[in-house]
Order: structure tokens, then C-alpha cells, then sequence
């Protein structure tokens, strides 16, 4: 150690300490943003990358919900040297969301491009006006008629589980794990109605189609990339950085499929008769010389592929996810199983098949989603960014500062819910009476989900077929509710994939 004292000239160690002094100063400025906006904070630290490994590496469900109960309802955090606003004011959210959209309409930005050039042109990752021609043109898609059209594809999808959870009684005394055959159902259906591809992933007795297992593969625990780490302490290497991710090959097998996908429409002789999504997306390409931000709807190929692997990649994860835990609510709560098929069966009795506008006039089964969605939102955050200084209800925004909107604690404020964590539907009874903000789980404002309505048919039409015929049960080794919940790629995901077990409903005494 001495000799390593004198190895260093004294010059040298007063160089050291400049650095060091200098590095502690430039921190602690970046560090005093929240403290000058009079934002309340738990002290940032090195060690824990500012606030990163409470508010994101350790996947905290609760934190959102412990700091608002801390500080009041706005508060910050730092991401390495980056500050966050929290808010969980109303009023502020909906002028937010609605009245002052236009500061308000990006996203995170930044390290978007991790994902790939394609996800950065899709509508997702897309800003301002590439994002406001983009929504205009895919809005047409997810209309009532259009969704109408995609009904019997949803339907026909269905009937697939339906096999497969017979053969699942047969084989295996009906237990399932639900995540697994919910992904698969969600993977159908969006390939098939997307893309008028049929990759029936449901059918076990073959290998797992590739699609399948990377999409799965896509979703796996991901925060030890070290290029996620990276691109967050320096944002402009996002793009960059993606060759290096491990998410790359993934990304890359999805550009593949959808590249091949549109190149097989081109090639046909005749304007296509199908009323995929992916071909309605087609009939508005337009080269991508001819966009510019004064352009008012058009797509341009690379576009198209984005959007093509959001929609795959969205279909198969939110909503399966929405499907797995409401199958465990109805299997915890059989008394609200039994109502919800006593609503089913006598819509059966009245129709011999499901259609658009009986499914969508079940009060129950919306209220028994909304209840799941509430209790595990899919989404459990989202972030708006400010394009210019503002002011908001006394709250100061400045340009380019992160607004996070804590979705799943608004949905779990005992503020706002009587004993937040039971599965209660009839509290959804009149959901639309309550103020807008406190159940947002697909966003709110021009810059929602814009499958939303997609989404909820093929949970409502999933749950119709299976609920006629099947019930759903805790197995000796199913969690006790609540679930324990970590959060993953900006979804959440049970902490231990459990299993449930299907019974035919003939076998039931009470039946």
C-alpha cells in the first residue's frame, strides 16, 4: 500500500481528488432537481442507482402505494441521475390525459430504440406527429364492423381450448397451467385475425411452434441485460445498443415473420380480399419518401412491421395475462363463478351460438373483468412526457420531464376501494360513474390502447365457451389469494405460475 502511495505523484493524487469532487458535485446538481420543483423524494444513492433498484430492479409491488402514503399524492424519483414525477392527483391525471394531451402525448422516448428500429416506428415507441399519423390510419381497424368480422375468428380460436381442455380432463384430471394455455389462445387468436395465419399453437400433441416459444422467451425476466442498464444512464445509445441486447435475436425473428408475411401479400396477382389487420394496414402503405410530419394518414413499411410485432407481441401477452388471472379469480371465488355462469347459460338458452352484440350485453362478465383488470392491472404504469414548461394545479412540469402514472396503486388505493385486495365485481357495477382516472387499466385519453376493444372481446368470448361447459378450480398446490406479483418488460406476471383445474360442469352436483 506505501508503495503504491509513492508510485502517484503528488499531482496526480490532487488530479484524483479534482475528479472526485467534481464527479460528487455534478450528482448532487442532477440530484437537486426535485428539491428545486419543492418535490418530495427518499434521499437518492449511488448504490441504489439513484432510486432504480427500489422503484424498478426489485420489482416492488407496492412501492407506488408506500411513497404516496409517505409523501402525499405527488412525489419523485430518480432513475441513475434522471428525476421522475409521481402522480396520483385526479385532476391533475385528467388534465393530463385529456385537456392538456398536446404537452402530454409522447411516452418515455429516449432508450426506445432498444427494441429495435421496427418497435421504434411502431405505436408504442412512435412521438408526435409520426405517432398522431399512424393512430389516425390503424383507428379504422379496431372499429365496431371491423371487430364484427374478426368475431367467428375469435370464436373458431376458442374452440381449440375447448378441444384441449377436454383432452386436458382425459390426460392430465383436467390441470393446466394457466398461463401456458391462455398464451396460446392469445397467440392464435392474433395471428389469426391479424394475419390470416393459422398457427395452431394450442395443439400439444406437437412441438411448440417457434413463434410460440419466442414469444414466450421475449417476456422472460430481462433487468440483468446490461444494455437495459446502460441505455438508461445514457439514453442517446439506445438504438445502439440493440445488437448487443439479448432481446435482439427475438426482435429480429418477429421482423423476420412479419417481412415474410407482407411479402407473400405483395406478391399476389389481386388487390387481397382479407380482412386482416395486417391487410388494412397494407391498403394504407405509402413510401416512406412521402411522409412527413404534415402528412395525415399513410404507413410506411417499416411502420407496418412495428406495428405488426406490437400487435403480436401485445395480443399474446396483456391479454393472455388477463385471462390467466381471471380464470384464478373465478376458481378462488366459486360463489362468483356460479352467478357469472347462471348469466351465461341463460344467454345460451336465448341463442344457439355466441354473437358481437349478446356477448357485449353481459353486465356481469364485464363487471368480473373489470374487478380482475382492477386487482391485477396488466400495465401497472405508464409515463407521459412533457414538451414544454407547465404548470398544472400548482405542480411545475418542466420541459422533457417524466410523468409517471401509477396504474395498479390507483387501482388498489383504499382511497378510493373498500378492502382493495378481495375480488369483488359488483363494486363495477356502475363503473362508469366513477371518476375516469382511478380505472384506467388500458390508459386514458387519445392515446389509449387502441386494441382495447379487441382485447375484452376475446376475453368475453373465451370466457362464455369455457364457463358453459367447464369450471374452473384451485389445485391442492394453487397460491392463496392475493397472487404475489412481479412485474417484467412493463407487464406483470405471477411471481410462481400456478395451475388450475378445469371440470366439466356435467360432472358437477350442483350442475
Amino acid at each position: 500500500m506505501q508503495y503504491f502511495f509513492e508510485y502517484l505523484s503528488f499531482e496526480t493524487w490532487i488530479l484524483l481528488g479534482s475528479l472526485i469532487l467534481l464527479a460528487r458535485y455534478y450528482i448532487q446538481l442532477k440530484w437537486s432537481m426535485l428539491d428545486s420543483l419543492h418535490i418530495p423524494h427518499d434521499p437518492p444513492s449511488i448504490w441504489n442507482f439513484g432510486h432504480l433498484k427500489q422503484a424498478v430492479m426489485n420489482r416492488i409491488s407496492n412501492y407506488d402505494s408506500d411513497q404516496k402514503e409517505k409523501h402525499g399524492p405527488i412525489w419523485g424519483y430518480y432513475v441513475f441521475f434522471r428525476p421522475r414525477i409521481v402522480c396520483h392527483d385526479l385532476e391533475i391525471l385528467q388534465q393530463i390525459f385529456i385537456k392538456e394531451f398536446s404537452t402530454f402525448r409522447n411516452r418515455l422516448g429516449g432508450f426506445a430504440g432498444l427494441n429495435g428500429e421496427e418497435m421504434a416506428n411502431g405505436l408504442l415507441e412512435a412521438a408526435d406527429s409520426q405517432w398522431k399519423r399512424m393512430r389516425k390510419t390503424m383507428t379504422p381497424t379496431f372499429s365496431t364492423s371491423r371487430l364484427r368480422q374478426m368475431f367467428n375468428i375469435i370464436d373458431w380460436c376458442t374452440n381449440n381450448t375447448l378441444a384441449v381442455f377436454k383432452n386436458t380432463v382425459d390426460r392430465k384430471n383436467g390441470v393446466f397451467t394457466a398461463k401456458d394455455v391462455f398464451s396460446r389462445l392469445s397467440l392464435d387468436v392474433i395471428c389469426s385475425s391479424a394475419f390470416s395465419t393459422d398457427v395452431n399453437s394450442q395443439d400439444d400433441s406437437k412441438d411448440e411452434p417457434q413463434i410460440s416459444v419466442n414469444a414466450k422467451n421475449l417476456f422472460k425476466n430481462s433487468r440483468f441485460d446490461p444494455t437495459f442498464l446502460i441505455s438508461i444512464m445514457f439514453p442517446s445509445l439506445g438504438s445502439k445498443l440493440f445488437k448487443f441486447s439479448k432481446r435482439s435475436p427475438l426482435f429480429r425473428y418477429f421482423n423476420d415473420v412479419c417481412k415474410k408475411i407482407i411479402q407473400q401479400r405483395n406478391a399476389e396477382d389481386s388487390l387481397s380480399n382479407r380482412i386482416d389487420l395486417l391487410q388494412l394496414m397494407l391498403n394504407s402503405k405509402v413510401p416512406a419518401s412521402e411522409l412527413d410530419k404534415d402528412s395525415k394518414k399513410g404507413m410506411s413499411e417499416i411502420e407496418i412491421i412495428g406495428n405488426s410485432i406490437v400487435m403480436i407481441l401485445a395480443g399474446y401477452e396483456t391479454t393472455s395475462t388477463v385471462m390467466s388471472f381471471l380464470a384464478y379469480n373465478l376458481a378462488q371465488y366459486p360463489k362468483v363463478q356460479h352467478k357469472l355462469q347462471a348469466e351465461i347459460d341463460e344467454m345460451y338458452e336465448t341463442k344457439d351460438s355466441l354473437d358481437f352484440d349478446t356477448v357485449n350485453s353481459l353486465q356481469y362478465l364485464d363487471m368480473c373483468i373489470n374487478e380482475s383488470i382492477r386487482l391485477y392491472t396488466p400495465v401497472p404504469r405508464t409515463v407521459r412526457k412533457s414538451n414544454k414548461d407547465i404548470t398544472l394545479s400548482g405542480l411545475t412540469i418542466p420541459k422533457d420531464m417524466l410523468i409517471v402514472i401509477p396504474i395498479a396503486s390507483l387501482c388498489h388505493d383504499p382511497e378510493y376501494w373498500n378492502e382493495p385486495m378481495e375480488f369483488q365485481p359488483e363494486r363495477m357495477r356502475n363503473v362508469n360513474e366513477m371518476h375516469p382516472m382511478v380505472f384506467q387499466p388500458f390508459g386514458s385519453g387519445p392515446r389509449n390502447c387502441i386494441g382495447m376493444r379487441f382485447a375484452l372481446m376475446e376475453v368475453k368470448v373465451a370466457f362464455c365457451k369455457l364457463l358453459h361447459e367447464f369450471s374452473f378450480k384451485p389445485t391442492l398446490d394453487t397460491p392463496v389469494p392475493p397472487l404475489q406479483i412481479i412485474v417484467n418488460a412493463s407487464t406483470i406476471r405471477p411471481k410462481v405460475n400456478f395451475n388450475l383445474q378445469i371440470v366439466p360442469r356435467m360432472n358437477q352436483v350442483d350442475r
